[in-house]
């Protein structure tokens, strides 16, 4: 018998399927891992220790245990009556369950040990005889115990949890961490209720009448063994009992013949599950993806929950009149996660996160042309091993699958027309994709050498394969011709990532996902910020929600209705009252640099679960990221990173967001376009620390209160009644210079550069008169020239049309446009690629097992490295000692020999005693 059929007979002999569809409708989940930990969880005598991440297990619990006999108490771990709780619960036989279970102290260790002793008269009078009654120690307390009754389960959200050595084998630790294949039948389920209601009630329905049947048989079994265990005299005279086996024969047939009927039904009803499996395996496929992605960073960390929220509102939100509702619904699932997860990761990770999402899916189209089936029921891989494995630098495993090729035989076949910097690349490359990649390209063609040429040579090469593949109908794939772009003009990878990015995902740009609008647009839905869930703004240096978040309150609730916490040592007892009444309130209560206090974040988050909340309770968190962050409280919450966006276009729409609308409500156009322009340079002092050295010397922390400073200082400033147009320039640029962005800079050229933009910025010569008299030193430093001449012409001075003027700006940043040689962006780029490249080896390396994906596993996978490091040497030492071995044996007969010469000789000289003693001293050696 095959290993998953006896895995499944033995669930299935052990639980019924009436138990399991009754585990079901308590809320069980609908997988055969989560029926597996149910059956060991209530059949094994030791306590479990539950590890539960999406809670799947709790509300399960809670509803079968407070059916029993036994009265059912709930309670959080540490809690003020924790304690007291587990004492009473062990005295008087309780079914306890205990939530959010960090670690286990040692005070519970003799409990969970059943370390039991007994006190009271024994039949002999003894005190502590064998008779007395159950005793167990609680701490320093001493606790009758009631075995027969008392039941104890442990829950921990922590998917990282460890049990301590000594406490492994008295505690039967069982993880609802979902599996692949788990999810997937999870997500099968979700789908088919959504979209074939009537499917899953015939399959409830058939389960039903199918386990109807193997009771009545099992009815008839014991009905008739009964009759023959009570015959008396010869069975064969008996007519009452052979009518009986008789009848029992026809209705066992007739029963056999419902199940074999019911077992065809159900393989049909399958058949049409099948239909939705290709989204259910894609939705399993991209949640491993995601749960991934905290090898980068310790804050990437998403929750199922929150996963399958996302697939719920992708069925919800799909119109049902699609062509092809399946692919629809596959490629508004991939875009959606992208949008959401991409708001919580770092603009560095986005491109990573993407190029892991791509590979993950098979995406290999422009507008999602995926996930048909082939041969075998398999999908497709749009993106080979041997490419991918290519792209990461793999060169190893590249090589391997390459038909063996030596890369020497090849030497003579790189064309002249190749770039001498490229010449190695295109050895290692023509190795592993000669017949493919080359072949299709006719690389090695004469008549094809200058076109190639040309192509390394054009300034846009990304953008020019496109109509050079077209044009000749070369038939390479998107990644090929990525992989083109990496062996010839790295120089260029970087945009030629993120054109292959915008292509398969179906984007205008990457800098689309950025977080310009999150607070306006992400909080506002009320779906996803509600009482229930806690928004967590991961910050980094220059950016601060803080007074997004108050404009937002004041025009959501209003400022009084909005509590801020600065989070502090002497902090805590005031955070927790604070909460409480804000709860009670409905308030909004937003608390601060958690990453200062992250031992106490577990007792606040546990403090707000515990609490009722009126309908308007907001919780709002902000931290710095920090690896000590709990893990549940980052799965469990809705992330939002903090951060300038990329590129000077958006930095720029956020900057002009960021300013009040009423600033540019004035007719005075010399006001209008001030307040615009220091949008103007708050962005680009921002964006030329993406240049360090060449931008700036150092990576400075300015941050948007200096340009919300900024703005408020110069709306007054003209608004004031002793304003002075002879000074009003000065006054400005000697704040900006004085106040606000020259004392974070310390170094004198950066100052001077600082100098310089203020000088062109705010002046006559652009703003007022819309003149350009600016010397030839001054024309070094000016970022956008181009497009500053045409804002004097503009006639609209609304916050509107200035945005529309945005929109004219490029979305990739040109090192022109801050006053940079052409060449300055390359070195970022390189290094962003390199970091790219870094980042998806880990991703891949966590995918397949080489890496550990949680801290659980990294214990196992370091004792393995030490193993396959350590092997060759070992191997090396046991072969040194048996050729060691051999020699002695084959010397043996010379030692015999200088030892018998020794004896002759020791008495007569001692040279040769010192001979002998050198000699011993080297066999031993």
């Amino acid at each position: 018998m095959q290993g998953s059929s006896v895995k499944q007979d033995v669930l299935h002999f052990m639980v019924g399927s009436n138990d399991q569809m009754l585990w079901k409708s308590q809320g069980l989940p609908d997988y055969q891992l989560a029926y597996e930990n149910a059956m060991i969880m209530l059949q094994t005598h030791l306590f479990p220790i539950i590890v539960d991440p999406n809670a799947e297990a709790k509300q399960w619990l809670v509803n079968y245990l407070g059916q029993g006999d036994r009265p059912l108490e709930v309670i959080q771990y540490g809690g003020s009556k924790f304690v007291k709780t587990l004492e009473l619960s062990v005295r008087f036989g309780k079914t306890l369950l205990i939530l959010d279970v960090e670690e286990i102290e040692p005070f519970l260790y003799p409990l969970l040990k059943r370390q039991t002793q007994r006190h009271g008269a024994s039949d002999n009078g003894v005190s502590g005889g064998s008779l007395g009654r159950p005793v167990i120690c609680i701490g320093e307390t001493v606790v009758d115990f009631n075995e027969q009754s008392f039941r104890l389960f442990l829950i921990t959200r922590n998917s990282q949890f460890q049990l301590s050595r000594p406490l492994s084998a008295f505690v039967n630790k069982i993880s609802f961490s979902v599996t692949k294949s788990g999810l997937q039948g999870q997500l099968l389920t979700m789908v088919i209720k959504h979209e074939l209601p009537e499917l899953e009630t015939k399959k409830i329905q058939l389960m039903q009448q199918e386990e109807q049947y193997k009771m009545e048989l099992e009815n008839l079994e014991s009905l008739l063994l009964k009759e023959l265990a009570t015959s008396q005299g010869s069975l064969l005279d008996n007519c009452t009992l052979i009518d009986s086996l008789n009848n029992s024969k026809k209705q066992s047939e007739k029963i056999k013949s419902a199940l074999e009927e019911a077992q065809v039904i159900q393989s049909q009803l399958n058949v049409q599950r099948d239909i939705y499996q290709k989204l259910a395996q894609l939705g399993s496929n991209i949640y491993f993806t995601i749960s991934s992605l905290h090898s980068l960073n310790h804050m990437y960390q998403f929750s199922l929950a929150s996963f399958l929220e996302l697939v719920q509102d992708n069925l919800q939100n799909t119109s049902v009149s699609s062509g092809d509702r399946i692919e629809t619904l596959c490629r508004n699932l991939v875009a959606s996660v992208f949008q959401n997860i991409s708001q919580s990761l770092f603009k560095s990770d986005v491109v990573t996160f993407a190029m892991h999402l791509i590979k993950a899916v098979g995406v290999f189209a422009t507008i999602f042309f995926f996930f048909f089936y082939k041969k075998n029921n398999k999908f497709q891989e749009s993106i080979t091993e041997l490419e991918w494995s290519y792209f990461i630098n793999d060169s190893s495993k590249a090589y391997a699958d390459s038909n063996g090729d030596d890369s020497k035989n090849s030497l003579h076949k790189v064309p002249s027309w190749v770039p001498s910097n490229a010449r190695e690349a295109f050895r290692s490359f023509s190795v592993a994709f000669k017949d493919t990649v080359i072949a299709k390209c006719k690389m090695l063609e004469k008549e094809y050498a200058n076109i190639w040429f040309e192509w390394t040579k054009c300034p846009k090469p990304e953008q020019a394969l496109n109509k050079l593949v077209d044009e000749h109908k070369f038939g390479v794939s998107p990644f090929e011709q990525l992989l083109l772009v990496q062996m010839f003009r790295k120089d260029r990878l970087y945009l030629a990532l993120h054109e292959f990015i915008c292509n398969q995902l179906d984007i205008d740009s990457l800098c689309s996902t950025s977080r310009q609008h999150q607070l306006s647009e992400r909080i506002r839905s009320e779906q996803q910020a509600n009482a229930n869930t806690t928004v967590l703004f991961i910050t980094t240096a220059g950016a601060d929600p803080s007074q997004e978040l108050r404009d937002f309150a004041d025009a959501t609730v209003g400022l009084d209705h909005l509590v801020e916490i600065a989070m502090g040592s002497n902090q805590k007892e005031h955070c927790l009252l604070a909460i409480k009444e804000a709860a009670e309130k409905g308030n909004w209560i937003c608390l601060k640099n958690l990453h200062l206090v992250t031992p106490w974040v577990n007792d606040i988050i546990k403090t707000v679960d515990s609490l009722q909340k009126a309908a308007g309770f907001r919780l709002w968190l902000t931290t710095e990221m920090t690896d000590h962050f709990p893990s549940v409280v980052l799965q469990n919450s809705l992330k939002l990173t903090c951060e300038p966006p990329p590129g000077f276009k958006q930095n720029l729409l956020r900057s002009i967001s960021l300013i009040k609308k009423d600033y540019f409500a004035s007719t005075n156009k010399q006001k209008n376009i001030t307040i615009f322009m220091l949008g103007w340079l708050h962005s680009i002092v921002q964006e030329r620390r993406t240049y360090v050295p060449q931008g700036f010397t150092k990576c400075y922390e300015f941050s948007e209160a200096d340009l919300r400073i900024a703005t408020e200082m110069t709306h007054h400033m003209f608004e004031s009644k002793a304003f002075d147009k002879r000074t009003c320039w000065t006054v400005l640029k000697g704040l900006l210079r004085m106040a606000i962005y020259g004392p974070k800079i310390d170094d004198t050229s950066d100052l001077k550069t600082l100098h310089h933009y203020l000088c062109l910025f705010f002046s006559d010569a652009l703003i007022h008169e819309g003149e350009q008299n600016s010397t030839s030193e001054q024309l070094d430093y000016v970022p956008g020239i181009e497009y500053l001449g045409q804002l004097t012409k503009v006639r609209d001075i609304s916050k509107e049309a200035f945005i529309q003027f945005i929109n004219i700006l490029p979305d990739v940043n040109v090192p022109k446009m801050f006053g940079l040689p052409p060449t300055s962006d390359a070195l970022g780029q390189e290094r962003s690629v390199m970091d790219t490249i870094h980042h998806l080896k880990k991703l891949c390396a966590v995918s397949s097992g080489l890496a550990p994906s949680s801290g659980s596993d990294a214990c196992n996978l370091q004792t393995q490295l030490w193993k396959k490091q350590l092997s060759p040497v070992i191997d090396l030492w046991t072969t040194l000692m048996h050729e060691m071995a051999s020699l002695e044996k084959e010397s043996e007969t010379s030692w015999k020999h200088i030892r018998s010469m020794s004896e002759r000789t020791q008495s007569i000289s001692p040279i040769a005693d010192a001979i002998w003693l050198e000699l011993t001293k080297a066999k031993h050696m």
